[in-house]
């Protein structure tokens, strides 16, 4: 007995399948096609193209779509832009008795779509232009039960193989991230009556890159009315070392401005414990930031930027920049600082401390034959700025801190030879100079090079303006005393004097007695100099009209005395013309503009 009644199930079961697949291979699904259109447009607010519907079965009834476009009213573009390549539904019969739509998965294959974020702040996606205008509220007895609100329910969505592009209008100049090979699995999906979109979501994808590089998941909600989009318990990860920098550099307006040269490395971690982007921008931030390995080069520096290690948070109030290190030209790079009301003023405070950095392999290459400045250098910063964009930040940094050079030697720059090579006022100097040295003295104005004493020195940035009151240094010939300014951009100016060494300066007032005039009380000629320029194209002039008042000052002292003297004692008054030459040589240099 028990037999048959096995027996009488099973056929009855084969019977019932058996007339649901017939049902459906005969049900002509796509006889709603128009409706489902109108529905569509209806949501995002734009013309849509709908591929043909069919129905199978799949543990379930599952409809399919062979395409789906959808097309920005307004623009004469040919090109959808939403669109994908198909959609699959798989529908749990049962629920639909309780008021509910449940799908046992929903897979949606090569879509291609745009995420535009605002100046704003507001998230939006091309294409999807829903309406704001309520509609007249019908009477509630012409309200159809189809119309009864629903609960929308999904056990997981599949998205293979995407395609996105976010645009990032904020800044001065827009910044496009292609995202490629987008597979995202969304679980537990909910879709509630007010238009809530709740899920736990998974992604990898390529990021200016053609293999994956990134890996997301955390919780989600989306306001599709209210364009609200909000994540919560969500983990991060971003690998560089795959990044195509010309791509890269062709879409980030910052990383062209940065000439940033192949290879990238580092991987990127992000916690976010709860993030909130609402058409009125960014309102609720907590998150944590790290980087561990990175590696940049630019093209303005001779050696690359490595083992970048960071660790940052931020939060609605505040980013803070906990630790940053890095490797560079055999040094290291430290930075610590703040930002407050980052959405707003942006106040940073910060402190940085480099060491060791070794200059031949940081300052960008030159020619063989040009100057170039070598030895190692530490540089210490403590101050605040306001503003984000660079020019803001530029003109309001502010603080104090120390340089230190050691090892310093300018190759290819013979320091006092060039000096007095420009006091073309007497020509032929370092010739007559050079002719009556004693060889070791000689050496020193062969030399290709200078060598720089080890220096340390403070400084200060007054409204991103580097201000070098007490900038001086030594060599084996010279001493050099005054100050300079610096912009940010690297262009240096200020006035120092030198003064060359007794040694030399004996045998320098040996052949030209005039420049006795130029010494200081220690018995060596000082040279006021004026710099200008950025290294090595640096330009170098003698003050002239420093150089020719102090020479006349002492000339006409000189006459004077001689004067009195010869007038107290009697003789002819009267300076003989070669003391007063000098002052006819430099009213003849000045307006020959031999400075």
């Amino acid at each position: 007995m028990m037999r048959k009644l096995i027996f009488s199930f099973f056929i009855l079961l084969v019977i019932f399948v058996l007339g649901v697949v017939f049902f459906l291979k005969k049900f002509d699904a796509d006889r709603f096609r128009p409706q489902l259109v109108e529905e569509i447009e209806r949501v995002v607010g734009n013309p849509v193209k709908l591929g043909k519907l069919s129905l199978a079965w799949r543990g379930g009834i599952a409809l399919n779509v062979d395409g789906l476009e959808v097309y920005q009213r307004g623009t004469e573009s040919q090109i959808p832009a939403i669109a994908m390549e198909k959609a699959g539904a798989v529908l749990q019969p049962l629920p639909l008795l309780k008021k509910q739509i449940k799908l046992a998965s929903l897979t949606v294959r090569k879509p291609r779509l745009e995420m535009i974020l605002t100046k704003q702040g507001a998230l939006q996606i091309t294409g999807i232009n829903p309406q704001t205008q309520p509609s007249a509220e019908p009477e509630k007895s012409q309200i159809a039960p189809a119309m009864i609100p629903l609960t929308f329910l999904i056990h997981a969505i599949s998205v293979q193989e995407g395609q996105v592009t976010v645009r990032d209008e904020r800044g001065a100049l827009p910044v496009v991230i292609p995202i490629r090979n987008l597979n995202l699995t969304l679980k537990n999906v909910s879709l509630g009556s007010n238009g809530d979109l709740h899920a736990d979501g998974a992604l990898d994808a390529s990021v200016f890159s053609q293999k994956k590089n990134l890996e997301f998941s955390g919780k989600m909600m989306w306001q599709i009315s209210a364009g609200t989009f909000e994540l919560g318990n969500a983990r991060g990860e971003f690998d560089l070392a795959g990044v195509d920098v010309k791509e890269l550099t062709e879409n980030v307006p910052s990383a062209k401005a940065a000439a940033i040269q192949t290879p990238l490395a580092g991987e990127i971690k992000m916690n976010i414990d709860r993030l909130s982007v609402s058409p009125d921008g960014l309102r609720d931030i907590e998150l944590q930031v790290s980087m561990n390995g990175g590696q940049l080069r630019t093209a303005s520096l001779a050696a690359p930027i490595e083992a970048v290690d960071l660790k940052a948070t931020i939060d609605e109030e505040k980013l803070s920049l906990e630790a940053l290190s890095a490797k560079l030209a055999g040094g290291t790079v430290r930075l610590s600082g703040t930002l407050t009301d980052w959405k707003g003023e942006a106040l940073s405070a910060m402190k940085a401390d480099v060491e060791n950095i070794a200059l031949e392999n940081f300052l960008p290459p030159v020619s063989a034959k040009e100057p170039q400045l070598h030895g190692r250098i530490g540089v210490s910063f403590e101050g605040n700025a306001s503003g984000l964009k660079q020019p803001d930040v530029a003109k309001t940094l502010s603080g104090t801190g120390k340089y230190a050079l050691k090892d310093g030697v300018i190759i290819n720059f013979n320091l006092l030879r060039s000096l007095l090579e420009k006091l073309s006022m007497f020509p032929g100097l370092v010739g007559q100079i050079e002719s009556s040295l004693p060889e070791n003295l000689k050496e020193k104005f062969k030399k290709n090079d200078t060598v720089i004493e080890a220096v340390e020195r403070p400084y200060q940035i007054r409204e991103g303006k580097l201000m070098l009151s007490d900038f001086g240094f030594k060599t084996d010939t010279l001493e050099a005393k005054g100050s300079a300014e610096a912009a940010l951009d690297g262009q240096v100016s200020g006035k120092i004097n030198i003064s060359i060494a007794r040694d030399l300066s004996e045998a320098i007032d040996r052949q030209v007695p005039k420049l006795k005039y130029l010494e200081d009380s220690g018995g060596r000629v000082v040279i006021p100099v004026m710099f200008q320029g950025g290294f090595p194209k640096m330009m170098l002039v003698p003050d002239i009209q420093d150089i020719s008042g102090r020479l006349a000052t002492h000339a006409a002292a000189d006459w004077v005395g001689e004067k009195l003297l010869k007038k107290k004692t009697g003789e002819p008054a009267g300076a003989k013309p070669s003391d007063l030459s000098i002052l006819d040589d430099f009213i003849k240099t000045a307006a020959n503009g031999a400075s």
